[in-house]
């Protein structure tokens, strides 16, 4: 079986051609979908309202200031106060701006783009492969359940088993995987069921979620990376653009992470460290 996995999308251009490159038995789709509480869809829409873009050029003047960019700047050495000013007054421009009409149905405008291309990749993905999904704590009035079970070949599955191929899928949305008294009452019912579990958690709770005892364990919200949790082969696909895991008769999935549409991740995920360091029971992948 092989499966093509992410969450927590930036931006949705390009997913639709991976479904082409990997062709897999299913695509996961592990949370923050319609919005992973930083989208791309807000990405310089202050420069379009009007008004904008000649202030920001008269603030960085008047500081001496050139604007590189992903809000940076560079110019002579600043003194902490004026430094302080500065960040305070181009803060408060961009407040202004925020605050207006203009600003408000700019955003909402590509908003509504970068929901509508997620039910697109749906639409896509489903004539091609099976496409599990489960909701993430970003995913608010825009993720429609019974939209996307409208969609041939896609299925909701947060807090729901699901069977295919006769593989017994389970669903932890973060309604379900975020909060202990739900996701206890889960592992009870799904303990030795559950072939693989596709979670949307915080951290806390991913070794929790082990106590299913599946055979591999799926996981959106935070950090990236292959790791062995209590023996179950776990991987975290939010810091990464894509998964694809291959998984066969016996032995342990083969799990490759990318960076990007293209490019595979090799060695450890720069959020290794910091999460050993932080949970020392999440254990290295056998290479």
């Amino acid at each position: 079986m092989r499966i093509l996995a992410f969450s927590d999308v930036y931006r949705w251009e390009g997913y639709e051609d991976l479904v082409h490159k990997h062709k897999p038995d299913i695509v996961v789709l592990a949370g923050d979908l319609t919005s992973d509480g930083n989208t791309a869809y807000s990405e310089g829409v202050l420069e379009l309202v009007p008004g904008f873009a000649k202030e920001k050029s008269e603030l960085f003047r008047k500081y001496k200031r050139v604007d590189m960019g992903d809000g940076m700047s560079s110019g002579p050495v600043m003194s902490d106060k004026l430094r302080t000013k500065f960040y305070n007054d181009q803060r408060e421009l961009d407040n202004r701006y925020e605050g207006t009409k203009d600003f408000k149905e700019l955003l909402e405008a590509r908003r509504k783009t970068h929901v509508e291309m997620f039910y697109a990749f749906l639409r896509h993905a489903g004539k091609l492969s099976k496409v599990l999904v489960t909701k993430g704590d970003h995913d608010t009035d825009d993720y429609d359940s019974s939209r996307i079970n409208k969609i041939p070949g896609c299925q909701e599955i947060s807090g729901k088993a699901y069977t295919w191929n006769r593989c017994v899928f389970l669903g932890l949305g973060f309604a379900q995987a975020g909060y202990r008294s739900p996701l206890r009452s889960l592992i009870a019912d799904f303990k030795g069921r559950a072939e693989i579990v596709i979670a949307h958690s915080p951290q806390r709770n991913v070794r929790l979620i082990a106590e299913i005892r599946p055979k591999l364990l799926i996981r959106g919200h935070f950090g990236s990376g292959q790791y062995m949790v209590d023996g179950i082969p776990t991987v975290f696909t939010s810091d990464l653009n894509h998964v694809v895991i291959e998984i066969g008769r016996a032995g342990l999935p083969r799990i490759r992470g990318f960076r990007s549409l293209s490019r595979e991740l090799k060695g450890d995920s720069w959020s290794d460290k910091h999460l050993r360091r932080k949970y020392p029971w999440l254990g290295r992948y056998p290479r």
